[in-house]
Order: C-alpha cells, then sequence, then structure tokens
C-alpha cells in the first residue's frame, strides 16, 4: 500500500501529505524500498510546502548512508530559508552526520556544516559555540534543539558537558508541575539522555554528584509521564556505574606540572623539589579552580492550617493543625507556611519565593553552616509567612555559594525584568535548587 501511494505524490493535496509523511514517521517504513526513498526524494524540493519538506527530510535521515540520499540532500540546502523548519531539520541531521560511524557521513556532515554554517566542526571551541547557539535559540525546532545536546554529549569536551548540566537545571526549573506534555519535558529527558551518554566524561571532569543530583530532579518532575521518566532513570544508572577517576586539574594544566616536576627533579633534591612542587600545584589548582562547586541544600516545608473559617474566594475551610508539605504539594489560600534547610556545606544562602503574581520576595540572605538547620516562618520584614488569595503555582528558590554573591540587589532587579526562567543566566556560579507548591 504504501508504496502505491508514495508513487502518487504530486497529485496530492499538502495536508494528506503531511498525515501520509506523519503516518511513516510513526509506524515506520522499509527504508530499504527505493520507490518509497524515491518518492520522499521528489519532495525536496523549493517549491514543496516547508512542513512536507521538512519530515521528508527527517524520513530520508534513515538511509543517509546512501550516496544518491546525500547528494539529493546536498542539492536541495542551497535552496532552503535559514529559517525555516526543512533547514532546521537538515541541521539536526548533520550534528548526528558528525558522530557517525561510516566515514562518508561523518565527512559528508563535517563539508556541508562548514559550508553552510561558516564553521569547522573539526574545531571544539567553533562546534561548541555552534552546538550553544541553537540549542539557546528557543525559536529553533524541538528536533534541532533535542539533536544539539546529542552532539555536545558526542563532543565530550569539558565545556559541552558543562552546557549540558547548565542547561538541564534552566529545564528543571521551567517544568510545570501538571502531566501535560510540553517543549521543555521533552527537551528535559532529552537532555537527561544525553547526559547519560556523556557519562564517562561528566565523571572524569568531576561532575558525577551534580549530575546525579540534577538528574534525580528532573526525575521527581517526570513520575508520571511514563518513558521519560524511564530515560532519566538510565542516565542516572549509567552515571552510578561510571566509573573513574576525578580531574585534578583542567587539562590544559597537566603539561604545566609535568614540567615543574622534570625541572625541579634534575635540578634539585627530591624533598626539596617535593616541596616545591606541591607548592606550586596548590597556586596552579588556585589559578584554575572548576567553575563551582555544586552545593546541596536539604529543604523542607510545613504548613499551618488555623481551625477557623474563611471567607476567602467565598468559600469555607476547615481542619486545623501543621502538616508536611512535599515538593509539587498543595497549600490553600490563607495557610501559614514556614521552610526550613540545610546545606551540605557551608555556604551563602539566598532565598526567594516566586509566586503566582510573578512577584520575587526574598525571604532570607545569610552564611548557613552545614551543622545547622534554619527555618524561615516571617518575611524579612517580620510578617508571618501566609498564602494570599490569589491561587497558581508558587515557587522557592534557594541559591547556594561558596562565596557572597557580588552586586546580588542589582542582578535581583535584572532577574525581576528578564523573567526567573533565566535565573542560571543571571547567577552562573551559584547552585540554585527549587521547590514548587501549589496554591489553591
Amino acid at each position: 500500500m504504501k508504496p502505491s501511494i508514495i508513487n502518487h505524490f504530486e497529485n496530492m493535496p499538502t495536508q494528506v501529505k503531511k498525515a501520509y509523511l506523519t503516518h511513516l514517521c510513526t509506524d515506520g517504513y522499509d527504508s530499504d524500498d527505493q520507490r518509497i526513498r524515491t518518492g520522499l526524494t521528489s519532495l525536496l524540493t523549493d517549491k514543496e510546502d516547508d512542513d512536507v519538506r521538512a519530515i521528508a527530510i527527517q524520513l530520508l535521515g534513515a538511509s543517509v548512508d546512501e550516496n544518491d540520499i546525500r547528494e539529493s540532500l546536498k542539492a536541495l540546502l542551497p535552496t532552503l530559508p535559514k529559517n525555516s523548519i526543512s533547514y532546521d531539520v537538515m541541521k539536526s541531521l548533520l550534528i548526528t552526520a558528525l558522530s557517525d560511524e561510516i566515514e562518508d557521513v561523518r565527512a559528508w556532515g563535517i563539508e556541508i556544516i562548514r559550508a553552510y554554517e561558516k564553521i569547522n566542526p573539526d574545531n571544539n571551541t567553533e562546534l561548541f559555540d555552534f552546538l550553544a547557539r541553537n540549542l539557546d535559540n528557543e525559536n529553533a525546532a524541538l528536533h534541532l534543539r533535542w539533536h544539539c545536546t546529542l552532539g555536545l554529549a558526542q563532543s565530550g569536551t569539558r565545556q559541552a558537558a558543562d552546557k549540558l548540566l547548565v542547561f538541564g537545571k534552566k529545564l528543571l526549573l521551567t517544568l510545570p508541575d501538571s502531566d501535560e506534555h510540553t517543549p521543555d519535558k521533552f527537551l528535559a529527558e532529552k537532555t537527561a539522555y544525553s547526559i547519560g551518554l556523556a557519562s564517562e566524561k561528566i565523571c572524569e571532569y568531576g561532575k558525577k554528584q551534580e549530575a546525579i543530583l540534577m538528574l534525580e530532579r528532573i526525575a521527581k518532575r517526570l513520575a508520571s509521564e511514563g518513558n521519560d521518566a524511564r530515560t532519566v532513570s538510565w542516565a542516572i544508572g549509567r552515571i552510578n556505574e561510571t566509573r573513574c577517576a576525578p580531574v585534578i586539574a583542567a587539562p590544559a594544566v597537566v603539561p604545566i606540572l609535568e614540567s615543574i616536576r622534570r625541572f625541579f627533579t634534575q635540578t634539585f633534591s627530591f624533598k626539596f623539589a617535593g616541596a616545591i612542587a606541591a607548592v606550586c600545584l596548590v597556586l596552579i589548582v588556585a589559578r584554575f579552580p572548576d567553575r563551582f562547586d555544586e552545593i546541596v541544600v536539604k529543604v523542607s516545608m510545613r504548613g499551618i492550617r488555623e481551625n477557623a473559617t474563611s471567607t476567602m474566594r467565598g468559600s469555607s475551610r476547615s481542619g486545623s493543625g501543621e502538616f508536611d508539605v512535599t515538593d509539587g504539594g498543595i497549600l490553600k489560600s490563607g495557610d501559614y507556611f514556614n521552610i526550613s534547610f540545610k546545606p551540605d556545606k557551608d555556604a551563602y544562602i539566598r532565598v526567594l519565593l516566586y509566586d503566582t503574581s510573578k512577584e520575587i520576595t526574598e525571604l532570607f540572605s545569610d552564611k548557613a553552616y552545614s551543622d545547622k538547620n534554619i527555618l524561615i516562618s516571617t518575611t524579612k520584614q517580620g510578617e508571618k509567612l501566609q498564602l494570599d488569595d490569589v491561587p497558581g503555582t508558587e515557587t522557592v528558590y534557594i541559591l547556594a555559594s561558596k562565596n557572597p554573591i557580588e552586586n546580588f540587589d542589582k542582578k535581583l532587579g535584572e532577574l525581576r525584568k528578564i523573567g526567573m526562567d533565566k535565573i542560571q543566566q543571571v547567577f552562573p556560579n551559584t547552585s540554585i535548587q527549587t521547590f514548587r507548591f501549589r496554591h489553591e
């Protein structure tokens, strides 16, 4: 049935083509069937509907190891507008080709990206910038953005590993509490998968605990998402199983250390050389620190419901007492609440409440110690923490840093202007955790 339909593509309305190609994407097809490939290739024209052409490119990607398919795609590329869906899908295919096992496919991907994106994929810096730029472009096709996470995982550089982790944290701040499928949930699952693929490098760069903490929080958000949650669990398991020693110093420092060792061992006595080298090692590690130390903060919340009838929202409430509120739990208008936390190491902590009205309230700012649990029950003005009459989702952000955050008030003002989804961008060297609850 499929070949007979595909041979008459030229007479099909656009919507029928889309429906049929979507069916092929969902149910699969024989990519070795020449008639189907010929039919798909016939859609690679600048006159074809962009959506139809994009799906055809995606389907032909399964046959990109064939030279005629590569040539057809290469011939199409100059006709595609750079803001088209087809161009984004083509970039997805090229990113995948860069790490293909077949040399011809890999060379094809490198050649075209070099020609049309004006970068050299063999240059780690240029490749990283290309992948990061497309990943951060919220207007880019979802398919392209997820392939960028794959490309970062395959490149395996420290910069790429850091980008995956930072992007995962950014997504975590935007994941909705509902079971609704959203682009952010899709990207979170795909980013987790890519982190799993890059597990050896992530562990080698000393990011194992940071990655596991972030993935566990994503898994908690996707707990009801079936396959998505299992993908994140797979990534956590893969990182846990990876055995490799952490890097003591950045790779660029290693030749310097070796030169120091050679110089002193050849010039001075062993004991003297060892002492000098130890001092140099301390200085070099201090000069080339890791991006920042991840600080884990244990957070809990309790609600306090008074035994009184409330007229809020025209309804009454009954029942009283204190109760635990879990991440994603529920509080009601008029409820009082308190927040307690304890960091796993001494740190400077800032606690922000982002409410349904999109107001940001700072609840705490001071140094906290790993052996002391801190309770927040009032605002900084001394008012008890109590929910207003505006229902929705409320989020507590816990910012932790080894050193005081410089220009915090100025950065907070900037954050109020550009939105809380940019918090990791505004505070790049800060560990950020969230605790969400529903306000009903």
